[in-house]
């Protein structure tokens, strides 16, 4: 055996949960969908077609009517804090107190803003802002 054979075992792939829509009366819906649909496309009678397009439908609306009902039970399971925390429109996520070099710490969220601009860019210079107003020639003409 090789060295290869002893580190990388042969393993089965292992089967996952599932879709949580599937149910067993949707197997033996798509089961008769399926022997319907062979008929259909052997005989090419207009009843078999009928008969399999209504078939198809029924099959469609369990399907929807499956997936409706999976999905409002997964969110029936979220808590009402947790979904208001991640639903509300005030959550802001602002930075906290931070750590200088020197020792000390930021006290406001401006001092911590500027910390960060310094810490991550440094070497840059502070670019004064210009109103629209001070600036002349600086709006694009009607030719751009």
């Amino acid at each position: 055996m090789s060295a290869y054979e002893k580190s990388c075992p042969i393993k089965k792939e292992g089967l996952g949960k599932g879709t949580p829509c599937w149910n067993r009366r949707l197997n033996l819906l798509q089961s008769g969908l399926k022997k319907l649909f062979n008929r259909a496309k052997n005989t090419k009678k207009t009843e078999d077609w009928e008969a399999y397009k209504e078939h198809r439908k029924e099959f469609q609306k369990e399907l929807r009517k499956r997936k409706r009902e999976t999905w409002s039970s997964f969110y029936s399971d979220i808590t009402a804090a947790r979904l208001k925390g991640v639903l509300s429109k005030d959550y802001t996520h602002q930075p906290g107190f931070l750590k200088k070099e020197d020792g000390t710490v930021t006290v406001t969220l401006e001092e911590s803003a500027q910390l960060l601009l310094q810490t991550m860019f440094t070497g840059s210079t502070k670019i004064a802002f210009h109103s629209k107003r001070d600036v002349a020639g600086t709006q694009p003409s009607p030719k751009d």
